[in-house]
């Protein structure tokens, strides 16, 4: 059995997690529960070019959140729909350009 994780949400996750409707809602505490558990999940994404910064999709809605894997801790920084998830998230340029 894996080890279980801490998941934290940041104020911003919570406001955004707070305003969804119930059945959205209720979809994103059973995905932190799974996530919290250590199971293997598929829709689990790593972002690409941002080091230990994931992305859990629900519906049409992502969780973005860094790995603390040492401290066994899921640090949710947004709830959002895709349209908006990844607003001012920084990657580093490609190729140098």
């Amino acid at each position: 059995m894996p080890l279980p994780y801490r998941v934290i949400l940041t104020d911003e996750a919570k406001e955004e997690r707070r305003a969804l409707s119930p059945r959205p809602r209720r979809d994103v505490k059973f995905e932190l529960r799974k996530l919290s558990e250590g199971t293997e999940r598929p829709n689990v994404v790593p972002l690409e070019g941002i080091p230990d910064t994931w992305r859990v999709r629900v519906n049409r809605l992502r969780i973005i959140f860094e790995l603390e894997e040492a401290e066994r801790i899921i640090r949710v920084t947004r709830i959002r729909p895709r349209k908006t998830a990844y607003e001012g998230i920084e990657r580093p340029p490609r190729g140098g350009r």
